[in-house]
C-alpha cells in the first residue's frame, strides 16, 4: 500500500511471499486467524455508510458543477460567438450529468467496499480487511494499542455514523487501523470491547 511509510513496509513482494511473511509475524504474536471472532457480526457497519461516502464524493465535485455554471454565465456575458445563448445550458446540464455519473459510480464503489469490509479479533490481535480493486489486511496486536477513540466528521454527523480508531506507537496507525461507518451507539460498544481486549493483553 503506497500510503504506508516504507520504513515499516517490505515493498514489491510476490503475493505468496507476502502471505508467508504475514503468517510468520502473526505466529510471533500468537494470532490464530482461523479462530478469530467476527466483530463485524457483533458490531455491524451501518447500512447508511455507502450513502454517506457517496455524498462525500459528490460534495467534492459540486465545486466543478458550480464552476461550469459560472463559466457559462461568463461566456454569455461576453457574447462569445455561437456559444451565446446556449453555453450556460450546455455547461449546466453537462455539469449535472457529470455529477450524477460521479454519484452513481461512487455508490457502486462504496457498496462493493461496504460488502467486502471485514473486521475480526483473535484473543491477541485486531484484524481488518478492506478494499475493492486492491486490498489491505491490517493486524494490530492488542498489546501494542495505546488508545482507542471514536470520531465523527460532518457527514458522519448528518448520517448518524462514527469511526472507531486504534492507535499504536507506529506512525499513521490511527489512520489505517480504523473501523468506519458504524452507528454512534455501536461505536461506543465496539470501543469498550476493544479496550477490554487491550486490558486483557496488557503486560
Amino acid at each position: 500500500n503506497k500510503n504506508y511509510n516504507l520504513a515499516t513496509a517490505i515493498p514489491a513482494l510476490a503475493l505468496a511471499d507476502a502471505q508467508k511473511i504475514k503468517d510468520y509475524f502473526l505466529g510471533q504474536v500468537d494470532a490464530p486467524i482461523d479462530k478469530a471472532v467476527d466483530l463485524r457480526g457483533l458490531f455491524p457497519l451501518d447500512d447508511a455508510k455507502p450513502a454517506k461516502k457517496t455524498v462525500s464524493w459528490v460534495w467534492t465535485f459540486i465545486g466543478l458543477f458550480a464552476a461550469s455554471i459560472v463559466i457559462g454565465l461568463a461566456l454569455n456575458a461576453f457574447q462569445i460567438g455561437w456559444l451565446n445563448g446556449i453555453n450556460t445550458a450546455i455547461l449546466s446540464f453537462g455539469g449535472l450529468g457529470f455529477l450524477l455519473a460521479v454519484a452513481a459510480a461512487g455508490f457502486i464503489y462504496e457498496k462493493a467496499y461496504f460488502d467486502g469490509y471485514r473486521y475480526s479479533g483473535t484473543p491477541t490481535t485486531l484484524c481488518i480487511q478492506k478494499g475493492v480493486f486492491g486490498f489491505d489486511s491490517i493486524y494490530v496486536p492488542y498489546s501494542r494499542i495505546q488508545n482507542v477513540f471514536v470520531d465523527q466528521d460532518l457527514f458522519d454527523r448528518l448520517f448518524g455514523l462514527a469511526d472507531v480508531h486504534v492507535s499504536t506507537v507506529g506512525s499513521g496507525s490511527a489512520v489505517h487501523a480504523h473501523i468506519d461507518g458504524v452507528s454512534v451507539q455501536t461505536a461506543e460498544k465496539l470501543k469498550k470491547e476493544l479496550l477490554d481486549r487491550v486490558k486483557a493483553n496488557a503486560t
